[in-house]
């Protein structure tokens, strides 16, 4: 499944992004990394929970896989939506899946992505007219995020 940039693109904050972001069930990243390394990938880093790669052509993305497990990546998969890139078909999480990992990273992430996971969930809020207030949004918060999140969204005068 498709996250980051391009699912943000998917549902309706178009931004540049220069890498691919997959979310790939736990069992299946070591045909995932097999196959890209077949394409000239390497791993660049591994956490446990998430990979970064990099290819030796210059004119290749990085690659950057998050792993779940089977019944979070089913659940998500079960609401997903499918998208094109070029002439490819791609699954992209639902929008209240995308924000919750945008919250989960925001949470859990290095300070250094914060800003952009931070304007993805500001730009996700605006483009798809999110009552921050209400309360589906702020039980999202409150289970993948925090209450200092809320209240950073709240800041930039998304409510």
């Amino acid at each position: 499944m498709v996250i980051g940039g391009h699912a943000v693109n998917a549902h309706g904050f178009t931004r540049f992004t220069k890498d691919l972001d997959l979310l790939v069930r736990r069992p299946d990243v070591e045909k995932w990394v097999a196959t890209l390394k077949i394409d000239g990938y390497a791993v660049d880093h591994d956490s446990g929970n998430f990979l970064q790669l990099s290819a030796s052509a210059k004119n290749a993305p990085p690659v950057d896989i998050m792993l779940v497990n089977e019944p979070t990546f089913l659940q998500m998969k079960a609401a997903s939506k499918e998208i094109q890139i070029q002439d490819l078909s791609f699954l992209v999480p639902s929008l209240d899946h995308l924000l919750a990992l945008k919250m989960h990273a925001l949470k859990h992430g290095p300070s250094h992505r914060g800003y952009k996971d931070l304007v993805d969930v500001l730009s996700l809020v605006d483009a798809n007219h999110i009552d921050v207030r209400g309360d589906k949004f702020r039980s999202l918060c409150d289970k993948y995020g925090d209450a200092k999140i809320y209240e950073r969204i709240l800041d930039f005068g998304q409510g």
